[in-house]
């Protein structure tokens, strides 16, 4: 199904390229295409987190979320891999225009994470009615430009606000800084139904 062999031999010989060797003109084509094969490799391994975690691979093989185990597999951030898991199953279930555009190359994971981020139960009907016209104005403005635009449009269509029931509770923070007068300052942020306890 997927040639991950061959897929891990062009990309260990595109980093050992001797780049000091290459012309401008080589590095600025290499820059963009390596982006776009940045891209296409987003959508692959959306699709395949999002399937593992409809199955329940994870839980039922290892006893844990599928975002657990990316994080123990590849030694990666815990946080990283969670986002990645709940854009991958956003992408594929709420935003399937945001997919395609993916794919094509029309869009980049920065796109599809922010508007993953900003989708929740209430306003996610209306921003995929929106998918379109987001993907239009992203070839249009710079990537904040644009951020700026969705974030709003995601906080107009949400009449209740930023509270979002299908907030990941590991997503819960706390920061402690001490200050030189001997005081500590605490903040943090509660989500889910730690939020009320």
């Amino acid at each position: 199904m997927f040639d991950l062999v061959g897929l891990g031999e062009l990309c260990r010989k595109a980093a050992g390229v001797d780049v000091t060797l290459a012309a401008d003109s080589e590095l600025l084509a290499a820059a963009l295409g390596l982006e776009r094969a940045r891209s296409l490799a987003d959508a692959a391994a959306a699709h395949v987190l999002a399937e593992l975690e409809a199955r329940g691979v994870c839980d039922r093989d290892f006893g844990h979320t599928t975002a657990t185990w990316l994080s123990n597999s590849t030694n990666t951030a815990r946080n990283t891999c969670r986002a990645r898991v709940r854009d991958a199953r956003r992408l594929v279930l709420w935003f399937d225009e945001f997919d395609t555009a993916l794919s094509e190359g029309l869009l980049t994971q920065d796109h599809v994470g922010l508007l993953c981020r900003v989708a929740n139960i209430r306003n996610r009907e209306a921003l995929a009615d929106a998918q379109a016209q987001l993907i239009v104005l992203a070839a249009e403005f710079s990537f904040e430009q644009w951020a700026m635009l969705v974030r709003q449009l995601a906080a107009e269509l949400d009449a209740d606000g930023g509270y979002d029931p299908n907030d990941d509770i590991h997503a819960n923070r706390l920061r402690l800084a001490a200050n030189g007068d001997h005081t500590i300052e605490v903040g943090g942020r509660l989500v889910g139904e730690a939020r009320t306890t």
